[in-house]
């Protein structure tokens, strides 16, 4: 007698229908749940999930499906996007051209009036420019001497003392006021001083201070500084 080889899952459930109801419906129901697992991890049942996805992948790159449709489309819709964005930049290229040169050109332009001074202002200059002109034609600043208030000879000697008292001082400045202040500086000491009417530089006094010049005495001789 041939042994009968290992039952299939088909087999296994036929043989469960033609037992005897004596088993009850429980042992029923339990050999159906082991079927179906055993279904569920077959050899064939693996081989009919594959054949089933190969189709799929298959059918999916057809000519003529759907999903070539899809991809054609999208391709269609990217091309038309790059042609749009390139007019755009063409045209916004263009236009910044024309506009770059319609641009006016800006010319400054000075006016003579603005150049020119009010006639009233351009004589006060004048009048004070010819005003110091005729104080410094006044002054002869190639020619030291001092002013004698007596014309005696004999006091030759005390005007070359004053001469020699007064050759470095210098007038810097004047102060004008009811009671004027005279910076007079030393270039020999090296100092400045600030003085007024009546006081004593060294031995030399302030006889007067005028508006441009400063007179001092020594012994009765006149020296100015100008």
């Amino acid at each position: 007698m041939a042994q009968e080889g290992p039952l299939t899952p088909e087999k296994q459930l036929l043989k469960l229908i033609e037992e005897p109801k004596s088993k009850g419906a429980g042992a029923i129901q339990a050999q159906a749940i082991k079927y179906h697992t055993l279904s569920l991890f077959s050899f064939s049942a693996w081989l009919g999930r594959f054949s089933f996805i190969k189709d799929g992948l298959k059918n999916l790159f057809t000519p003529g499906s759907a999903h070539t449709d899809i991809v054609r489309i999208i391709n269609v819709i990217l091309v038309a996007t790059i042609l749009f964005l390139g007019f755009y930049f063409v045209s916004n290229l263009s236009i910044s051209i024309i506009n770059l040169k319609k641009m006016p050109i800006l010319k400054f332009k000075t006016q003579e009036a603005s150049r020119q001074l009010p006639a009233s202002k351009e004589s006060t200059l004048l009048k004070s420019n010819s005003y110091y002109l005729e104080k410094i034609s006044q002054r002869n600043i190639f020619k030291i001497g001092a002013r004698k208030t007596a014309g005696s000879e004999s006091n030759s000697a005390d005007t070359s003392k004053i001469m020699e008292l007064t050759q470095n001082l210098k007038l810097v400045g004047i102060a004008w006021s009811d009671n004027p202040d005279a910076m007079i500086e030393d270039s020999k000491a090296q100092r400045t001083f600030f003085v007024k009417k009546g006081q004593m530089i060294g031995e030399i006094k302030v006889k007067d201070i005028t508006r441009d010049k400063v007179v001092l005495t020594y012994d009765n001789e006149v020296w100015e500084l100008r």
